[in-house]
């Protein structure tokens, strides 16, 4: 259950959050959303740099990553990674 809120809250964090624009501005832009609600962060550039836009603002693929290294990190480091995945659930 712990591992889910964690994954749940960094894909959110790298998608969305301002904490997390320093890493995406490289490969994002933020656009006022259509429906005037907010803004939307999208990828820009092509190849490469798209790709890693496209990952970097959707967080569902983020939150894949974002699985991946908690898995490996309850494996590798397991109480600094349960530290960071209460601090993030």
């Amino acid at each position: 259950m712990l591992l889910g809120l964690a994954v749940f809250r960094g894909g959110r964090l790298i998608a969305y959050d301002h904490v997390a624009a320093p890493l995406r501005e490289p490969f994002t832009e933020t656009v006022p959303d259509s429906s005037g609600a907010g803004d939307t962060v999208e990828p820009e550039g092509h190849g490469a740099q798209r790709a890693l836009g496209e990952l970097l603002s959707c967080p569902i693929c983020a939150g894949t990553w974002v699985a991946a290294g908690l898995t490996y990190g309850l494996r590798i480091l397991p109480a600094p990674t349960r530290l960071l995945m209460t601090i993030l659930a």
